[in-house]
């Protein structure tokens, strides 16, 4: 598979609670990695496994908090999605120094947590999107929604990305998804040493190209003939010799 779930981790010292929110994200359609109730295994286990997103409370088991191991894994870039009982304004002020994507207040209905979930990524591949525009591009992924799921997409499996008007359509091995992106956007976003521009309407991975058409000036690219105009044809020949 090319596409998969968001691999969530809770960090949670309630078991009951741990075991509703994994129970809620299931539902929803993600991958719990496990719940843990205390710091120390929580940094361990995020730097070892490095998971999609964690669930942090911040009142846990452990010489740390939540807070305090957020801080600690802020290096590896994993977004945090707090759900606490505290509502005061010093903690929430504490966790904005963190990775946070998002706060939320206990108890935590499904809904509430999807909604949460998918807005905090949304202004990941927003933010994402600005620093890209600017020519640094950090990540190897992609977060894209399909249905109620977000999927992380792996640059490396996307086979090429089609114009559909105001948006675009990624196209891997077992699935396509559609982004809010245009196909310029999406042109600044992803790195140029692997994409490649062949057409108006196209993008494609040159590692993804199987053969290719110079007299019908076409890409195979897994079952699709990609088209590729002219003027890029020779320029895209060069490139392969040296990408693959």
């Amino acid at each position: 598979m090319s596409t998969f779930n968001l691999n969530v981790l809770i960090v949670e010292d309630s078991l009951s609670f741990a075991l509703e929110l994994e129970m809620l994200l299931i539902e929803i359609g993600y991958i719990v990695m496990g719940k843990i109730d205390n710091s120390e295994d929580a940094i361990a286990f995020i730097n070892a496994q490095q998971p999609d997103l964690v669930l942090m409370d911040i009142d846990i088991k452990g010489n740390k908090t939540g807070l305090d191991v957020a801080t600690a894994i802020k290096p590896l870039d994993i977004p945090v999605l707090f759900i606490t009982s505290f509502e005061q304004e010093k903690y929430y002020q504490k966790a904005q120094q963190t990775n946070l994507i998002g706060y939320l207040i206990k108890p935590v209905r499904k809904f509430s947590l999807r909604s949460a979930i998918e807005m905090a990524f949304r202004k990941i591949g927003n933010a994402e999107q600005e620093e890209n525009q600017k020519g640094f591009f950090h990540r190897e992924f992609l977060f894209l929604k399909k249905g109620r799921i977000l999927h992380k997409i792996k640059l490396n499996d996307i086979n090429f990305v089609k114009a559909d008007d105001d948006y675009s359509i990624i196209y891997t091995d077992d699935a396509e998804f559609i982004s809010s992106l245009r196909i310029s956007e999406m042109e600044n976003m992803l790195p140029k040493d692997v994409f490649f521009r062949t057409h108006r309407s196209y993008i494609v991975n040159v590692r993804r190209v199987d053969a290719v058409d110079t007299v019908k000036n076409e890409l195979k690219v897994n079952t699709h003939e990609v088209p590729i105009s002219r003027s890029k044809k020779q320029i895209f020949l060069q490139k392969i010799d040296w990408v693959k």
